[in-house]
């Protein structure tokens, strides 16, 4: 076995849902390979993002997969801010607009801008909704008490892949670069299930900031209200707040925002297979 030195590697947990940032230049198509090693070599890291150069601002993140992460998109903007108050705007995979981070009263937020937003939402059932974001899009059920919830995660890893697959399947999500089932019960709680496709990596995510965002699209469609200080607690047990303000016509900015801690800043090094 041969070994990659990183020169520097962050960890962070975003109200759950440990993300590595990796700062040194990945070329992109050598992306994919080292975040499945740094994902095994530290099995709490959901998710990576590599920080590239911007093409409008100084700092573009590239997830692995290419998809839109909010919670990598808030960790990148904390650590740019070095964890004080203040405001950054990025650019990140998954998205053609500008995002803004902001880090007030310890609480780490990213704003972000959607147009159409009716459009973005689909009625399928009584209880289902698909809600399409750039770069991810998801199926939202409504569920009560755990028998569904029971049912979707199975009795092992490769049951829970399966069925999570077969369910977006179904609907045509796996057509898209990342799509996720959101089991949202309760009207408070949040199970998300993410499937990357690019990466082929399917989990069941402690804690998910674009699907916070997709649930609070959800139900400000469906009450056709303004959505202020929704609280939906992970399956960290941390919660993310959600606020959606009104615009004129159809777009809206919708914020996510929670605390980040640093997890880990330094070298890392990876065994590569032989």
């Amino acid at each position: 076995m041969t070994s990659i030195i990183l020169d520097r590697v962050d960890f962070y947990r975003p109200g759950g849902n440990d993300t590595a940032i990796v700062w040194d230049r990945i070329h992109r198509e050598n992306q994919p390979f080292i975040a499945d090693l740094i994902q095994k070599k530290i099995t709490s890291i959901e998710q990576v993002m590599f920080l590239e150069n911007g093409g409008v601002t100084e700092f573009y993140g590239q997830m692995a997969g290419g998809e839109f992460c909010g919670n990598a998109a808030r960790c990148l903007g904390y650590a740019l801010l070095d964890g004080k108050a203040g405001n950054i705007v990025l650019e990140v995979s998954g998205t053609t607009q500008k995002v803004e981070v902001k880090i007030q009263n310890d609480i780490t937020s990213i704003d972000l801008e959607l147009s159409s937003i009716k459009k973005r939402v689909k009625s399928v059932s009584k209880d289902k909704a698909i809600v399409e974001l750039e770069g991810i899009t998801f199926l939202i059920e409504k569920i009560t008490g755990n028998t569904r919830l029971k049912d979707i995660i199975g009795r092992s890893s490769k049951e829970q892949r399966d069925n999570v697959t077969t369910i977006l399947k179904e609907f045509c999500l796996d057509k898209y670069p990342a799509s996720g089932l959101l089991l949202y019960k309760d009207n408070e709680s949040l199970h998300p299930f993410i499937w990357v496709h690019n990466t082929d990596t399917l989990y069941y995510e402690t804690a998910c900031g674009s699907g916070s965002m997709a649930v609070g699209i959800y139900d400000y469609v469906s009450s056709h209200g303004i959505i202020h200080n929704l609280n939906i607690i992970q399956p960290s047990g941390m919660s993310i707040v959600v606020n959606i303000k009104d615009y004129q016509d159809d777009n809206i900015t919708i914020s996510i925002g929670s605390p980040v801690i640093k997890l880990f800043s330094g070298r890392l090094s990876l065994l590569t297979p032989s």
